[in-house]
């Protein structure tokens, strides 16, 4: 394992754990359900508060480990050391096939538009792209893939 990384595989072993929970497990098709249709979720006897706040909190467990690997990588822990990941990660997630209205896309979608929106930025930064021109070019990349979403649904 010395040529891979251990936040790799850190990654891919966590991917492949929760592709397991939203695919297979109860926890996994309630998320989803709730995620698509809160109201009629509770109506088939689901209870979306408690499945959003499960939910929250695997969220903020998974931020914490990010900020730890993250912390370890730069060599300090500093308390805006993460500010401004939200928007690349809003642009991966909606680049990936995940709906902003909730209840529609997978994890593997997801990560492959995390591995897309590394590649471009990794590209802009290569080419000297001034930090004000890789927001715009993320906001539109976000406003073309949310307009794909939006004509998905209606076609």
């Amino acid at each position: 394992f010395k040529l891979i990384p251990y936040s790799s595989i850190l990654m891919f072993a966590v991917l492949l754990l929760f592709m397991f929970i939203l695919k297979r497990t109860t926890f996994g098709r309630r998320l989803y359900a709730v995620g698509g249709n809160a109201e009629v979720s509770r109506s088939a006897g689901i209870n979306p508060e408690r499945i959003k706040f499960t939910a929250f909190i695997l969220c903020s467990f998974l931020a914490s480990i990010s900020a730890v690997l993250l912390s370890s990588r730069l060599g300090s822990a500093q308390h805006l050391a993460g500010t401004g990941f939200e928007f690349q990660v809003v642009a991966a997630v909606v680049l990936g096939g995940v709906s902003l209205s909730g209840g529609v896309g997978t994890l593997l979608g997801a990560f492959i538009g995390v591995f897309i929106m590394g590649i471009i930025q990794n590209g802009l930064g290569m080419l000297n792209v001034d930090t004000m021109w890789q927001l715009v070019i993320t906001g539109v990349i976000i406003i073309f893939a949310v307009f794909l979403d939006e004509f998905k649904k209606r076609h």
